[in-house]
């Protein structure tokens, strides 16, 4: 290998660390530890009471937070930055998986 293509990609290998670092601060991070379990327990409730499945987690980046259900072949997804939008999503889950049920999104189910 010349001494130039190893200054090209020392270069290269520079520019890919400086560009992992705005990714990785961790001042930009979620937590689920910030959301009471008793708001995750009934929102886990009201879906399975329809039959679905909850599903929790956060973006890729760690940035947001991410609420999603399943209902029958049909799935739902919200993400959220702020921990008060998703407290108010999840304590209004009920009217939520309703609207979902009554959607034409495909797969979901008609019955109420």
């Amino acid at each position: 290998m010349s001494w130039n293509n190893q200054k090209i990609r020392e270069k290269l290998r520079m520019k890919k660390r400086a560009g992992r670092g705005a990714r990785n601060e961790e001042a930009n991070y979620v937590s689920w530890d910030e959301v009471p379990g008793p708001e995750i327990t009934q929102a886990l409730d009201i879906v399975c009471a329809a039959g679905g499945c909850l599903r929790m987690g956060t973006s890729r980046d760690r940035s947001t937070y991410s609420v999603g259900f399943y209902l029958g072949d049909a799935y739902f997804t919200e993400y959220f930055r702020d921990i008060d939008e998703l407290r108010d999503f999840l304590a209004n889950m009920s009217e939520v998986v309703k609207l979902a049920m009554e959607s034409d999104h495909p797969g979901a189910k008609k019955d109420v």
